[in-house]
């Protein structure tokens, strides 16, 4: 038997029940300029940029045009094809 999708009305009663308040947030999501994020963040940002250095390093794009000022930007599937190796990466 097919199971039966969710109203609308039902997604909402769910997103409230499980504490969703719309625009609490609203406040603090408009602050611009502002260094809203912790160590760790800024830590796993510098790491995935190694990470994407040395992957583009192999392939022989060298690791000092890749993020360049004024580099092209990858295309889509290069993009795809660096997820699916940093998550291969991160398997123990």
């Amino acid at each position: 038997m097919a199971k039966r999708k969710p109203t609308a009305n039902e997604r909402q009663a769910r997103a409230a029940a499980n504490g969703y308040q719309r625009g609490a947030y609203q406040e603090n999501d408009s602050i611009h300029d502002e260094n809203k994020y912790v160590d760790i963040t800024e830590e796993l940002q510098d790491w995935t940029l190694v990470l994407y250095k040395e992957w583009m390093a192999e392939d022989g794009d060298g690791e000092g045009e890749c993020l360049a000022r004024g580099a092209q930007a990858p295309d889509l599937a290069t993009l795809k094809d660096f997820i699916r190796f940093y998550i291969s990466a991160l398997r123990g």
